[in-house]
């Protein structure tokens, strides 16, 4: 068919770009919500890619940049633990490893300020769909920004896994009886050579599941 001939970054951009902003439509009125993160996960074959925002407010108390030791220290924790995907989900349906994660918290600890498990330098295409997809975000909330000076920070994840086949990731677990952090609902994106949709996961049912 001709869609599985077109690039997975090319697919991700196209259906993210609608499923994102359907996403901001859930979240009454397309605002930033506190307590609300978005995980988009994208597979070609054995690789699987997860993007995961989080709002730094949920995560380490605060959203504007640390202004104490203790606050800098709590980032750093949160940092550590974030490098670790199964402090946040667990993917069913296949058997993946870690082999890059990227944690980036210039929001609050100053720009430039990421960690990198396995630091390495990312493609063109990935860089392109990440542009791409933060000025479609940024455009959403174009005139909101006018009104909210002291802007909402978040904190961005990325994890790399190899897979050992190319068997469909079924499902995405976040906890057992809540959501990471407290969260109040992350809305999960998705598209593969397997399926692609977007679902959202509640306090009370933190898990999803990927239908084809």
């Amino acid at each position: 068919m001709i869609a599985r001939r077109v690039p997975i970054a090319v697919r991700l951009l196209v259906f993210s770009a609608a499923a994102i902003e359907s996403a901001y439509i859930w979240a009454a009125g397309g605002l930033h919500e506190h307590g609300v993160a978005t995980l988009l996960l994208s597979a070609e074959g054995q690789n699987v890619q997860v993007e995961v925002t989080l709002p730094a407010e949920s995560v380490v108390g605060f959203e504007t940049e640390y202004a104490t030791t203790e606050q800098r220290e709590t980032v750093e924790q949160a940092r550590t633990a974030l490098l670790v995907p199964s402090h946040l989900f667990v993917l069913h349906g296949n058997t993946c490893a870690l082999t890059d994660a990227t944690v980036d918290v210039g929001s609050i600890l100053g720009a430039s300020q990421s960690a990198s498990e396995e630091p390495h330098q990312k493609d063109h295409e990935h860089e392109d769909l990440e542009s791409a997809l933060d000025d479609h975000k940024h455009s959403i909330h174009d005139e909101d920004a006018e009104s909210a000076p002291n802007s909402h920070s978040d904190i961005s994840v990325s994890y790399r896994f190899e897979c050992e086949s190319d068997e469909a990731i079924t499902r995405v677990a976040f906890g057992t009886d809540q959501l990471p952090f407290g969260l109040e609902r992350i809305d999960v994106l998705w598209v593969a050579d397997w399926g692609q949709g977007a679902a959202q996961a509640l306090p009370e049912t933190p898990q999803v599941t990927l239908q084809n």
